[in-house]
C-alpha cells in the first residue's frame, strides 16, 4: 500500500504543471528530409529533441500497438516521466519558469557588458576614438524591461553600472605600441583575449582575413562589434530576444549554480536539475548566439585571472536579490534615506488633515464639447498649429533628432526592430503649455476611440498612404494622454505608419507602440509596404 501511495504521489508531481509544454511545438521546427511510405505528418513528444515523422513513430511503437499497450505505457512512464520529472517535477519547473529565463538573460547581459568594457578599453587605447563608451544613455537607459525582475535590476544599477570600472585603463598608446598590438593580433591563434576572440568572430562572420587586416578595417570591426553587442544587450534587457537556456554556452550553467540567485530556485533541492531541464526542453525554440558562445569562456578566464569577487561579472549581483525581495527586504543592500522618508510621511499626514477640513464646493456641469468635421486633414492642421505655438521654445539648435538617429541605426545594422531612447526623444521638441481651451478640447476629441476609429476606417489614417502625424503622436506621449495612446494600440494593434512632421527630414516611418512597466516605448520597424504616394500634408 505504501509503495502504491509513493508511486501515486510521484506521478502527481510529474504531471502537475504540464502546461509548460503547451507552446514548445509552436513556431518553426528543424527536421530531416521525409522519405517514408505512409505519412509525412510530424509528431512532437515532450521529451524528444526534435519532431519525428509519423512513420518513425509507427515503427518505434509497432510492438506496443500490436501486443499490450498498457504494459508499454507503464514502461514509457517509468523511463520517461519518472526518470526525467522526478529530478525536476513539472510543478517545480513551472513555478520558477520565468525566473530561470531571467537568470539566463541576466548572466548573458553581465558577460556581454564585460565584453563591451574590454572592447571599449582596447579601441580607445588604439586611438580609434570613444565610440565604444558605455555611458548610461547609450546602454541601459534604452532598456525597456517587460518583467519586474529585470525592471528592478535596471533600477538598481542606474548610475552604478560602471562603478567597478576604472577609467584609468583608458590610456592611448603611442604609435609604435599601436603597431605592435595590431601585428601581435594578426599572428595570434590561441590564448586569445576577450577582445581578440570577439574581433576574430567578426572577421569570420564577414569573410575578412584577420591575419592580413589593416588598421582602418580593424577600426570598422571594433565599431560594428560594439554597436551589435550594445544592440544585443538592450534587446535581451527588453525581452526582445531568442534566448532561453543558453544551450550552446556550457559556462552559463556553471556560473548560475555558483551564484547567490541560485538559492531562490534551489529552496527544495531541485535547482540544478531544473536549470538543466529548462535548457534541454527549450533548446529547439532558442536562437543560439555565436557571440555569447565565443565570449563566455574568454570572460570567465578573465574573471579568474583578475581574481574577481563575482565570477558572474560586476552587474550580475545587482539582479540576484529575489530571495530578499520576496521577503520584503529589497532595501537592505540599497537603503533609502529614512529621515527623508519620515519627513515626507509626516507632511502627507498634515496635508490630509488640512484637506479634510476644506468643504467641497459644488462644481457646475460642464458643457459637452462637440468636434466639428473630424478629418485626418484637420487633425494634421491641429498638429501643425500645436507645433507652431511651441516653435519659440525650440529655436535653439539641438543635436541630431532621436527619430532620425534610430531610423539610421536600424538601417545600418539591418535590424527588423530598434528601440527608441524615449528620454532623448522627449528632449528633441518641447511643447508649449500655453494652449487655448478650444485647442485642448480638440486634442482630447481627436484622441478618442470613436474618432480615431472613424479616421482609420474612412480615410485610412495611420497607413502608408495617409500616415499619422508624429507631432500629434508625441504630444499625446509628452502630456500623458494615456487614453489616446491606448486607443491607438487597440485600433492599430500598436503598429502604424507616421510622418515625421516634427523635426528633421519629412519621412514616413513604420513604428510600434508598447506600454511597458517603465512607461511608453516606441520601436522603429522595418517597413513592409513602400509608399507610392506622398502624404496629404506638409511640414512647415
Amino acid at each position: 500500500m505504501i509503495k502504491l501511495l509513493i508511486i501515486l504521489f510521484i506521478s502527481f508531481n510529474c504531471f502537475a504543471g504540464d502546461s509548460i509544454f503547451e507552446d514548445l511545438s509552436l513556431g518553426e521546427q528543424d527536421f530531416t528530409e521525409y522519405a517514408g511510405p505512409v505519412d509525412p505528418a510530424l509528431v512532437k513528444k515532450k521529451y524528444s529533441d526534435r519532431p519525428l515523422f509519423f512513420d518513425d513513430v509507427l515503427r518505434n511503437n509497432y510492438l506496443e500497438e500490436n501486443i499490450n499497450t498498457h504494459l508499454f505505457s507503464l514502461i514509457d512512464f517509468i523511463s520517461d516521466d519518472l526518470s526525467f520529472d522526478a529530478r525536476c517535477p513539472n510543478h517545480q519547473l513551472e513555478k520558477n519558469l520565468s525566473y530561470i529565463r531571467y537568470l539566463y538573460r541576466l548572466i548573458a547581459i553581465s558577460y556581454l557588458f564585460e565584453n563591451l568594457k574590454e572592447l571599449w578599453v582596447d579601441s580607445y587605447n588604439l586611438g580609434m576614438g570613444n565610440f565604444c563608451n558605455l555611458e548610461w544613455d547609450k546602454t541601459f537607459s534604452q532598456c525597456r524591461a517587460v518583467t519586474i525582475d529585470m525592471a528592478n535590476f535596471v533600477k538598481r544599477i542606474e548610475g552604478k553600472h560602471l562603478k567597478n570600472f576604472s577609467k584609468l585603463r583608458l590610456k592611448r598608446m603611442k604609435s609604435s605600441a599601436r603597431v605592435d598590438w595590431v601585428e601581435k593580433f594578426k599572428a595570434k591563434t590561441k590564448n586569445l583575449t576577450v577582445t581578440e576572440a570577439r574581433i576574430n568572430l567578426f572577421c569570420l562572420e564577414n569573410g575578412i582575413d584577420c591575419k592580413t587586416i589593416d588598421y582602418d578595417t580593424l577600426k570598422f570591426a571594433f565599431q560594428l562589434s560594439c554597436t551589435q553587442d550594445e544592440y544585443t544587450l538592450i534587446n535581451i534587457c527588453s525581452g526582445y530576444d531568442g534566448l532561453y537556456g543558453l544551450s550552446n554556452v556550457k559556462e552559463a550553467y556553471d556560473l548560475l549554480i555558483k551564484s547567490e540567485a541560485f538559492k531562490f530556485i534551489d529552496q527544495e533541492g531541485y535547482g540544478k536539475e531544473c536549470l538543466q531541464r529548462y535548457s534541454r526542453i527549450f533548446k529547439d525554440k532558442e536562437i543560439p548566439s555565436d557571440v555569447l558562445s565565443t565570449i563566455f569562456p574568454k570572460v570567465a578566464t578573465l574573471m579568474k585571472e583578475d581574481k574577481r569577487v563575482y565570477p558572474q561579472g560586476s552587474l550580475f549581483i545587482s539582479g540576484s536579490f529575489k530571495q530578499f525581495d520576496s521577503k520584503g527586504l529589497e532595501g537592505f543592500l540599497f537603503p533609502k534615506d529614512q529621515k527623508k522618508s519620515r519627513n515626507i510621511k509626516d507632511r502627507e499626514i498634515e496635508i490630509n488633515k488640512t484637506l479634510a477640513k476644506i468643504k467641497k464646493q459644488e462644481v457646475p456641469e460642464e458643457e459637452v464639447f462637440v468636434l466639428k468635421a473630424p478629418t485626418s486633414q484637420n487633425l494634421n492642421k491641429l498638429a501643425m498649429s500645436i507645433r507652431a505655438k511651441s516653435q519659440a521654445r525650440n529655436s535653439k539648435k539641438r543635436g541630431e533628432p532621436q527619430f532620425k538617429k534610430m531610423e539610421m541605426k536600424r538601417f545600418l545594422i539591418g535590424a527588423d526592430k530598434v528601440a527608441m531612447n524615449m528620454g532623448a526623444f522627449k528632449k528633441d521638441f518641447v511643447f508649449s503649455a500655453k494652449l487655448t481651451e478650444d485647442t485642448l478640447q480638440k486634442i482630447q476629441a481627436y484622441a478618442s476611440r470613436k474618432i480615431l476609429a472613424k479616421l482609420k476606417k474612412t480615410q485610412g489614417y495611420g497607413t502608408v498612404k495617409n500616415p499619422f502625424s508624429l507631432t500629434f503622436f508625441k504630444y499625446l506621449l509628452d502630456t500623458g494622454l494615456d487614453t489616446g495612446l491606448e486607443n491607438i494600440i487597440q485600433l492599430y494593434k500598436g503598429q502604424l505608419y507616421v510622418l515625421n512632421d516634427l523635426i528633421g527630414p519629412r519621412k514616413i516611418s513604420y513604428i510600434e507602440l508598447k506600454k511597458l512597466d517603465m512607461g511608453w516605448q516606441i520601436y522603429i520597424l522595418r517597413q513592409t509596404v513602400k509608399s507610392s504616394k506622398g502624404p496629404k500634408f506638409k511640414t512647415k
